[in-house]
């Protein structure tokens, strides 16, 4: 963010003069968070970037929670290099979507902007292509077998045109029962080539 002429490291606030979201510092200690991992599921596999903790649970919980939505520029950044430095083939970009009220609620819906800004930063397609059609309990406190019941049912796809493969980002994964869930609605409304890009798991 730039002030005064100057730009400032996202983390640590330190001045820089050269347009960029992190300072050396702050960026080697984001680096020492990546876990550039791939999990392959049934019909789709799932991309995760960093380790949820330290300074990298900050940064998510900063945009998502305190009002710093401009925070999805560096995020767009950082999810921008993983893509291009892993080779991953991707058609037009999608995001798994909260509830309606709870976007109300908050003002914006983080993924979906984290959506719409990859798609323009890689000038390819922002697809909607799922609905959040009930709102669901928080699932932090739940075992995995509880969060499967929760999410079952909660979404459902929306119908699109030509087949594309698609890149659907979300923040977290834990237990594997969101993006589970997201894929089978996504299965039975016949998309077919996607995967999961996750911040940090």
């Amino acid at each position: 963010m730039a002030l005064f002429g100057f730009y400032r490291c996202e983390l640590c606030k330190e001045e820089l003069f050269e347009e960029k979201y992190f300072c050396e510092e702050c960026m080697e200690e984001l680096e020492a968070y990546l876990l550039m991992d791939r999990l392959e599921e049934e019909g789709y596999y799932v991309y995760s970037l960093f380790f949820y903790e330290g300074i990298i649970k900050d940064l998510i919980r900063r945009w998502k929670f305190h009002g710093a939505s401009y925070l999805v520029h560096p995020l767009t950044e950082l999810l921008c290099r993983f893509i291009r430095e892993n080779d991953l083939f991707v058609e037009a970009f999608s995001y798994i979507p909260m509830h309606r009220k709870k976007k109300f609620i908050r003002g914006f819906d983080p993924m979906e902007d984290l959506s719409r800004n990859l798609a323009m930063a890689m000038n390819k397609e922002h697809l909607r292509t799922l609905e959040r059609v009930r709102k669901t309990r928080p699932l932090y406190p739940m075992k995995p077998e509880e969060r499967k019941r929760e999410l079952r049912g909660c979404f459902n796809a929306i119908a699109g045109g030509e087949a594309r493969r698609l890149a659907l980002v979300d923040d977290i994964y834990t237990s594997g029962a969101t993006t589970g869930e997201a894929a089978r609605s996504l299965f039975s409304g016949h998309y077919q080539e996607f995967y999961f890009l996750i911040l940090g798991k």
